[in-house]
């Protein structure tokens, strides 16, 4: 049903076509299936944008020692402690248990980091 709108939509002449219950979908999906992720957003069919919870896994740690790019693939984009949140964290940055990452990269990549990171 969606692909039919779309292509209407297209052959009038609409420049940007959103479809909030797709995507809303999707973002549901994705919260229900995993218990680790605070929230989801997808950037395109192969990368997201994850907010997930450290752990006592992560809790401690620098972004330096945590390493995430090189094995998972994915970059730490934020930390939000409470109400203080760090964008663009320093590698010196330390990750309390309790602390949420906000984390961009492959969905494959991601998925990973979720399951063994986290």
């Amino acid at each position: 049903m969606f692909e039919y709108h779309h292509k209407v939509l297209e052959k009038i002449g609409a420049d940007r076509i959103i479809h909030p219950e797709r995507d809303m979908a999707k973002r549901v999906a994705h919260l229900i299936v995993s218990e680790k992720v605070l929230d989801y957003i997808e950037l395109s069919d192969e990368h997201s944008i994850i907010e997930v919870v450290a752990t006592d896994k992560v809790a401690n740690r620098s972004l330096t020692q945590l390493d995430t790019r090189a094995k998972f693939g994915c970059t730490i984009i934020a930390i939000r402690s409470g109400k203080d949140i760090k964008v663009s964290p320093s590698a010196e940055e330390v990750v309390l248990k309790g602390d949420v990452l906000v984390l961009i990269g492959q969905n494959n990549d991601l998925d990973r980091f979720e399951e063994e990171g986290v």
